[in-house]
């Protein structure tokens, strides 16, 4: 069964980021990135629309990471100590050693490469620590940055579902990128 520890948070690093867990006082953060038009435009979800909104998210994902359901690690500038995005695991199937990846960065940041500095470490945690055997990212077929990312790190298209996603009154198709543990 996939292993998932919540009794520490396990902090990761990077040359230029450190992820750690999210905090109350990251709620304008949050927000802002969970409101912005250029940050949720493919997530099909309805924009925060107040503090305390992020609050209440804040503790629903911490929650989850003490029942080891999920884990969110805020991405952190280490020169400024900036909240520059997340990226998470979430809806763990631990039985078949499956996690699906989810992340968004800060649209000043974009195209910096601080995204894969950050997958780099923690495809590694889900690969060596967590003991995935498949990592997941469910993706609009729109969003060409994301797909782009995740076919840099040998993710592969393994499903296409049309019109799967109801958001707004309207279907939404959505595609299934994977990467399984490669055998040595």
């Amino acid at each position: 069964m996939l292993q998932f520890d919540s009794s520490e948070f396990p902090m990761l690093e990077t040359p230029r980021i450190t992820l750690r867990p999210l905090t109350i006082e990251d709620a304008d953060t949050v927000l802002f990135l969970r409101s912005d038009v250029r940050t949720i435009q493919y997530l099909d979800r309805d924009p925060m629309r107040s503090v305390l909104e992020a609050r209440e998210h804040i503790a629903f994902l911490n929650a989850g990471f003490l029942n080891s359901d999920c884990i969110i690690w805020e991405i952190e500038l280490k020169t400024s100590g900036e909240l520059i995005g997340t990226i998470a695991y979430h809806r763990l199937d631990k039985p078949h050693y499956r996690a699906e990846l989810g992340y968004m960065i800060h649209p000043d940041h974009w195209r910096k490469g601080y995204m894969q500095e950050v997958l780099e470490v923690v495809i590694d945690y889900g690969f060596q620590v967590m003991h995935c055997h498949t990592l997941e990212a469910q993706v609009n077929p729109h969003n060409v940055a994301s797909i782009k990312i995740l076919q840099k790190f040998n993710f592969v298209k393994e499903a296409y579902f049309k019109e799967n996603y109801l958001f707004n009154g309207q279907f939404l198709d959505s595609a299934v990128y994977t990467l399984h543990v490669t055998k040595a």
